[in-house]
């Protein structure tokens, strides 16, 4: 079973609340509420994101639903660093293995963008995130106001 991508629409207002309530849940994990001025910077940096491509930003669709994002970039400041800035499954498709066709997705996209390496930052009380990252290869390399920052190389085989 394989995903489709679509490119995130960030002017379309239910692309908008798919994407509230996917940071909104994410955050819940580590106790954190989703703001309006947190959701604002969020919009801005997409938007910003999307003028450079529409590939940074984009739903998962299974079975013609949304059921996932991936936010994930080459940095501006260090291209050859990717960033992934969201992954996000609905919870019907976690624990199943889906998790690492999103992480495929940003690899494949730090690779076509010749980045040598992926960072993130998971909160480090969302332990099932951080369980997925360290089984797929992720380390951690520094810590942040409780969250982690990790590192992977990107192949480029």
């Amino acid at each position: 079973m394989n995903f489709s991508f679509r490119p995130v629409n960030i002017k379309d207002i239910s692309d908008q609340n798919l994407i509230k309530n996917f940071l909104a849940d994410t955050q819940a994990i580590g106790g954190m509420i989703l703001d309006d001025k947190e959701w604002d910077s969020y919009y801005s940096a997409i938007k910003r994101r999307q003028e450079r491509s529409s590939d940074f930003c984009v739903f998962a669709v299974f079975g013609g639903e949304i059921v996932g994002l991936v936010d994930a970039f080459p940095r501006k400041d260090f291209p050859a660093i990717g960033f992934i800035s969201f992954i996000y499954l609905v919870s019907e498709f976690r624990d199943q293995n889906f998790g690492k066709q999103l992480e495929e997705y940003a690899m494949t996209l730090f690779k076509k963008h010749k980045c040598s390496h992926a960072e993130l930052d998971v909160h480090s009380k969302n332990l099932t995130a951080l369980k997925f990252y360290e089984k797929n290869g992720w380390k951690i390399i520094s810590e942040k106001n409780g969250f982690y920052r990790m590192g992977k190389e990107v192949s480029q085989e």
